[in-house]
């Protein structure tokens, strides 16, 4: 019974957390896990080249910043390997870098990508003026990025759907057609979640799932980074057996590497949400389908 109160006395203040917290690398000692990576300027890569990245301690915004000259057709710095997931819950939030060019073309640039399973969304920016530092910064909306595959502005749905499985966002460093040196500094990224993290709390469990059984079946208002809260992490305004399905394949997970705990644990809990949802007969059966379903 403590596990119950103490879920209960929480479930609201839980659901009040609807804000992305906002990662900050600021590269004062080292390039903090990111790379240098090839730019997808053209067509979508699924996982495009990386090495290491050029730390330079004497350069920066203040001093200590990377540095990448002309790596690959076109370079960019990249998010570290672990930043893999689900951008939903970012909804909104700012992506910057600064940047210093010391050589341009004077024509617009794919200037941030991120990177997903299926396509790349990219925001275009006039290039930066040169030999000092200069701030790229654009929303996390569906109305400032395109899609690589038709290179036409996304939809909500199609902006939402594609962030559910982000692999990581790359800045351009390279904004000349020529030789490059270019020093990149102060990204801010959204902290990316597991599916299925209503609470942004960085671990899918119990509370996570009582969220879903409180909405399940609704349908809630607002943007997804607001109705990623109430369980919906696919952005559809929507509470159905997707999310379900999503929480599922990562409850137990505390880390964004972490495999989960497997399905005995899922289901004592699952029965556990339901028992204390009012009315749960409309959620019968979606416990069978999501194992059916479910990868562990």
């Amino acid at each position: 019974m403590s596990k119950l109160c103490s879920l209960l006395t929480l479930s609201a203040s839980l659901l009040m957390n609807t804000g992305a917290q906002a990662l900050t690398y600021t590269f004062n000692s080292g390039t903090e896990g990111f790379t240098a990576v090839d730019f997808p300027s053209g067509a979508h890569s699924t996982t495009p080249g990386r090495q290491p990245a050029a730390f330079d301690s004497s350069i920066g915004n203040p001093a200590g910043s990377l540095r990448e000259p002309d790596l690959y057709y076109d370079t960019g710095v990249a998010t570290p390997l672990t930043y893999v997931g689900n951008l939903n819950s970012a909804y909104g939030s700012t992506i910057s870098y600064d940047l210093l060019a010391r050589y341009i073309d004077t024509v617009p640039y794919k200037a941030i990508t991120i990177n997903c399973t299926t396509d790349t969304l990219y925001w275009m920016s006039a290039e930066p003026t040169v030999n000092v530092w200069n701030t790229k910064s654009v929303q996390l909306t569906e109305s400032n990025w395109s899609r690589t595959s038709t290179s036409t502005v996304a939809s909500r749905a199609q902006f939402c759907q594609l962030l559910t499985t982000a692999k990581g966002i790359y800045f351009l460093t390279e904004w000349h057609s020529g030789a490059d040196d270019t020093n990149a500094d102060n990204i801010t990224i959204p902290a990316i979640c597991r599916s299925g993290d209503a609470n942004r709390d960085g671990a899918v469990n119990f509370a996570d799932l009582l969220i879903v059984a409180q909405h399940y079946g609704t349908s809630p208002a607002g943007t997804p980074d607001v109705t990623w809260a109430l369980g919906d992490f696919d952005g559809s305004n929507t509470v159905v057996f997707a999310d379900l399905l999503a929480l599922a394949q990562n409850y137990g997970a505390t880390a964004l590497t972490d495999p989960g705990v497997g399905e005995s644990s899922f289901r004592a809990d699952w029965s556990l949400a339901r028992s204390m949802v009012p009315e749960p007969t409309a959620l019968a059966g979606v416990i069978a389908l999501a194992h059916r379903r479910r990868r562990w």
